[in-house]
């Protein structure tokens, strides 16, 4: 996660506890990321788990913060700090974490990716894919083995650079010599 993702994830924590107390509601992570990301109510989500920010969508969204902080609570200064000046922002954005964590009183901010039990899964499929890839057997063949669509397997090799053993129509090799043809 890069600095201004971290600085943008954290600011919008503190938002979330400043609006609460001041609409006496909570609000779900949804809610602030559809007020701070222009009616994309995902982007927090994604963002608490690990996913980066563009550069043009983070400043857009401290902009949205600066211009939009709940009245009677009083903005962090290391938002008016680096809405002031751009240069500023990207030296808050590496601090973030701490100064953030300071302005808010609380002792930790929890901003670590989840575990991605796809991710996991997909890496799997991958090195699985790899490995009947070299004993030879075809994109079909791969997909049938797996219980994956075939589409799937050939999507996981172009996207890694998997090679298969060509497949001519008719009758494999493999069958033709079960059967006693030449092949």
């Amino acid at each position: 996660m890069t600095a201004h993702t971290r600085l943008i994830a954290s600011l919008c924590e503190v938002y979330r506890a400043a609006a609460r107390a001041h609409e006496g509601r909570n609000l779900s992570v949804a809610s602030v990321s559809r007020r701070v990301f222009d009616g994309d109510n995902k982007k927090l989500g994604l963002i608490l788990a690990g996913r980066d920010l563009e550069t043009g969508t983070a400043e857009r969204a401290l902009l949205w913060l600066h211009q939009n902080w709940p009245p009677g609570h009083d903005a962090p200064e290391v938002l008016q700090t680096a809405v002031q000046s751009p240069a500023v922002w990207a030296h808050l954005a590496e601090t973030s974490a701490e100064v953030v964590r300071r302005l808010s009183g609380e002792p930790s901010l929890v901003l670590t990716p989840a575990p991605s039990r796809r991710r996991h899964k997909r890496n799997a499929n991958v090195a699985r894919v790899r490995e009947l890839a070299s004993a030879g057997f075809s994109r079909a063949q791969t997909a049938a083995e797996l219980g994956i669509s075939y589409s799937h397997v050939v999507n996981l090799s172009l996207l890694h650079g998997i090679t298969f053993r060509e497949v001519r129509r008719g009758r494999s090799p493999r069958a033709k010599a079960e059967t006693g043809e030449v092949a």
